[in-house]
């Protein structure tokens, strides 16, 4: 085998693993679900290929967190947030999908204020990526709407929450 073939294997491998992974989770066999999306994360990580590593821990933390606390969660995807941002920049799809996943782990948690700290550093990169009418950034508005009716800041609650209904009607998802 040569490098590139052995990076073929490993990603195909790695990708067998995740799509294990899913199913576990869809059959909400969620313990064996964090097994594979970790096995996934290992060969990512070792082919530096950091977005598909953070996805597959993250997915890992979303399966943590239903059948251990959210603290375990918020571990593994801080870990795998902080070793991919050493590696890649900021502003792509798998670094904003890491920040929303914390930020719902820590309205989870009604530590609010931290929620609302990643759902809008999501929203930067999504805007930045997308622009302002897209799925994902109705996405993060309704999350910060939701974060904000938590803090009992309804204003805010109704402003954000609006944005989102624009764009889901805007984009014809209503």
């Amino acid at each position: 085998f040569s490098y590139s073939q052995n990076i073929t294997a490993d990603t195909t491998l790695a990708k067998k693993h995740f799509e294990s992974g899913a199913e576990y989770a869809k059959k909400k066999i969620y313990d064996s679900s964090a097994v594979y999306y970790h096995k996934a994360a290992i060969i990512y990580k070792k082919n530096n290929l950091w977005g598909n590593y953070l996805e597959s821990e993250r997915q890992r933390g979303i399966s943590t967190n239903k059948f251990q606390t959210t603290d375990s969660a918020i571990s593994i995807i801080k870990t795998a947030l902080d070793l991919t941002l050493k590696n890649i920049n900021e502003n792509n799809k798998y670094i904003a999908k890491a920040y929303i996943s914390l930020g719902y782990r820590y309205s989870n948690k009604s530590q609010n204020n931290l929620a609302l700290e990643y759902y809008f550093k999501s929203l930067k990169i999504c805007r930045e990526l997308h622009g302002e009418k897209c799925l994902d950034v109705a996405i993060c508005y309704i999350n910060i709407g939701v974060a904000y009716s938590d803090k009992y800041e309804l204003d805010k609650a109704l402003e954000y929450s609006y944005k989102s209904l624009e764009i889901y009607t805007e984009i014809a998802l209503v």
